[in-house]
């Protein structure tokens, strides 16, 4: 199908090339989500839906590969590399990597995220996953100087793990940011910090 006169994309080249190559064209631009309404989700047939190159998937760590490895939750792929034994020639180097990342998983587990795994879809994250999730990574980085606005990240929270999402706050407001809390349920331990000022449902804990 041809014309002429319209110039709108993707109209531009003046060739129709079909419902799936448009709909194809436009997702690999952006998620549109007029677009998603057509689309659907399925395992890759070249990874099984693991997202990993084969050459990656080829590697094996005391007996297993990494997308089985990636299916673990957190909480317990950190039992794994803990009690992980490796030969003296491969210790010295994957000791400091498995360092990194069993700091990295402690500070996780500190904000109740122990249950997910690697391979948890972003988009069955709830808010309060992600918003804890993106307080990891600033905590990780060791950034300083920023304002963070975090909504309810006590969200799914069971109440005895609430302390430890403040202890993080309070490590991140330690760095030297200032953080805007926005929550709800108000939590006591935090009103009672002295470094946390209150109003309504909006606390902020700065530096000093």
């Amino acid at each position: 199908m041809r014309w002429t006169g319209i110039t709108a994309r993707p109209r531009e080249e003046g060739t129709y090339q079909g419902i799936v190559p448009t709909i194809s064209g436009i997702l690999r631009a952006k998620r549109n989500k007029n677009a998603l309404r057509f689309a659907r989700t399925m395992p890759c047939s070249a990874c099984g839906g693991t997202r990993l190159r084969k050459e990656a998937l080829s590697f094996v760590i005391l007996g297993e590969i990494i997308a089985a490895l990636s299916t673990r939750s957190l909480a317990n792929l950190r039992a794994f590399f803990e009690t992980a034994d490796f030969r003296s020639a491969v210790h010295e180097i994957a000791a400091p990597i498995v360092s990194e990342m069993l700091s990295r998983i402690h500070v996780l587990e500190e904000l109740g995220l122990g249950h997910l795994p690697l391979d948890r879809l972003a988009s069955s994250l709830s808010s309060g996953e992600i918003n804890r999730l993106r307080l990891a990574t600033q905590l990780s980085g060791g950034l300083s100087g920023l304002m963070l606005v975090l909504d309810e990240p006590s969200v799914g929270l069971h109440p005895v793990d609430v302390h430890r999402l403040l202890s993080v706050l309070r490590r991140l407001r330690d760095q030297g940011n200032t953080l805007l809390v926005v929550e709800r349920r108000t939590h006591q331990r935090m009103r009672s910090d002295p470094a946390t000022r209150s109003r309504g449902d909006l606390q902020a804990l700065r530096p000093g």
